[in-house]
């Protein structure tokens, strides 16, 4: 994964998509289209009622808003050590 998450490069509309319909309907989207042969493909096209989006585009999307959460879990993470840290040495003060 890279260091900062960087917003796919898909066009508004493709965005736009996505986001009205939400990670686990796009999620589940892919799951259930799936042939076994060739819906894999990141060249899949799924018919939308906004229009067609690929596969691709949708794990590219997937993906960033993952980072997105990973992201902010790493920086709780490291907010609830440092204030672990800074109650114990005002413990011993």
């Amino acid at each position: 994964m890279d260091l900062f998450c960087r917003r796919p490069k898909l066009s508004p509309e493709v965005m736009a998509v996505c986001e009205l319909h939400g990670e686990d309907a796009l999620r589940s989207l892919m799951i259930s289209s799936t042939d076994g042969f060739g819906g894999i493909n990141r060249k899949v096209s799924f018919p939308l009622e906004e229009g067609a989006i690929t596969r691709g585009d949708i794990q590219d999307f997937l993906n960033w808003k993952a980072c997105k959460v990973l992201r902010w879990i790493q920086l709780a993470a490291i907010a609830s050590v440092l204030a672990a840290v800074f109650s114990a040495m005002a413990l011993l003060h």
